[in-house]
């Protein structure tokens, strides 16, 4: 998936026909996270930045210039403390919905991708991610925008890049943090 990301990427913004899979390597930093690796040729441009999430069968990948968040989840119903732990009860009046399973696998792939995005993972810091607004399917989570959307079983959602229009409306909406 990552490296279907990075020649679809490539073919996108730069214009490059063709880049064989080997040409690309998928490695993990020391704090395990996937980076981009050239090898072979010098096809693939220094700095890109690769998010990837994968549950049963399923797999996802997303690149681009600045860092992103890409997550996988499978829709499922959550129990009582895990909502508690994971969402604040604000987060969770965002998360109404007629499916409520889905609408908290939605809550919970928002923080995920925005933990990638930030370079962190969530680490078990799941209050240090706040949803602080919903425009229909997207999540705004410490100030970025995040897309979620059903994909078989599972909600996928991805960072928006900072040029988007909604992410540039969000940064006029402060995150907020509680102990």
């Amino acid at each position: 998936a990552a490296k279907d990301a990075v020649r679809a990427w490539l073919h996108r913004e730069r214009g490059v026909e063709a880049v064989w899979p080997q040409e690309i390597l998928v490695v993990n930093n020391e704090a395990g996270a996937p980076q981009l690796k050239a090898n072979v040729t010098d096809t693939l441009p220094e700095g890109l930045h690769v998010s990837l999430a994968h549950k049963n069968n399923l797999a996802v990948a997303i690149v681009a210039e600045q860092p992103v968040g890409i997550d996988l989840e499978v829709i499922e119903p959550r129990e009582p403390g895990f909502l508690e732990m994971a969402f604040h009860p604000a987060e969770l009046a965002l998360l109404k919905g007629p499916d409520v399973p889905a609408e908290h696998t939605r809550g919970w792939v928002a923080k995920e991708v925005a933990a990638k995005a930030a370079g962190t993972g969530l680490q078990g810091r799941l209050h240090d991610f706040v949803i602080t607004a919903r425009d229909g399917d997207c999540f705004c989570v410490n100030g970025h925008w995040v897309v979620t959307h059903p994909l078989r079983d599972c909600i996928v959602g991805w960072s928006l890049l900072p040029t988007h229009p909604l992410t540039t409306a969000a940064q006029t909406v402060a995150p907020r943090k509680t102990a």
